[in-house]
């Protein structure tokens, strides 16, 4: 279960397509099944990203992400 925040150069749209399309769940907050946070910006500590640290929830960047599924 994957949940996304921040602003980067891949739409939200574009992330969520590419997640569902490879057997992933979205979420839009952070909750106990999310298992990843992708993040726009890794410089930014936004609250979802410190709510994930703070629950050992891995942290990537979208550049990663993306390239990780295509």
């Amino acid at each position: 279960v994957i949940c996304f925040t921040g602003k980067g150069k891949f739409d939200r749209r574009y992330l969520t397509e590419l997640a569902n399309k490879n057997g992933n769940e979205v979420k839009k907050s952070i909750t106990k099944a999310v298992t990843l946070l992708v993040v726009g910006d890794l410089t930014i500590k936004s609250s979802k990203i410190i709510k994930a640290e703070e629950k050992g929830i891995k942290v990537m960047s979208a550049d990663d992400f993306v390239k990780c599924l295509v």
